[in-house]
């Protein structure tokens, strides 16, 4: 059976603006004792997103400060074992990333809130992929993003059971 090209690899971002993908295959086996690495990490940094990326998709990140960049999916490098990966959004000093989100569709969309109650859509109907490593777009002037606005999904209804 042929599998779709990216069937097998998750993409991580981090809070501190890196990013990479990675098999899953070391993860089908159960752990070892202490555990199978997925990425390295620098110190005090944290994963904030994994997702599995569908050919043509691409990864959308929004920094505490209100900086959103969408690029493809594909510049992301694809690392053959755990490793720190390669730049996604270039940060300024104390700003760090609060989420992302892979988009396929043009109006799939990452929701934050600023700590305002504002909410700020970041989507590909409203900016344009740019390169991996840069700033992004500046989605306001003022204030700060506080969180992301998960949407819940959606729950099958299944039939009563008699």
């Amino acid at each position: 059976a042929h599998r779709p090209l990216h069937a097998e690899h998750a993409l991580a971002v981090t809070r501190q603006g890196m990013s990479m993908r990675g098999s899953l295959r070391p993860h089908r086996e159960p752990s070892t004792r202490t555990g199978r690495r997925f990425m390295r990490l620098d110190e005090g940094d944290e994963i904030v997103f994994v997702g599995l990326p569908r050919k043509r998709s691409h990864v959308a990140c929004v920094t505490v400060a209100g900086r959103a960049l969408i690029c493809d999916a594909d510049e992301v490098a694809l690392l053959a074992g755990p490793g720190k990966g390669v730049r996604l959004i270039k940060l300024e000093d104390e700003d760090l990333v609060i989420g992302a989100q892979l988009l396929v569709k043009s109006n799939d969309t990452l929701v934050v809130e600023k700590e305002s109650g504002t909410e700020l859509k970041v989507s590909l109907d409203k900016y344009k992929p740019v390169s991996r490593g840069g700033k992004g777009h500046a989605l306001f002037q003022r204030g700060s993003v506080s969180k992301v606005v998960v949407s819940m999904p959606d729950v099958p209804t299944l039939p009563e059971s008699k």
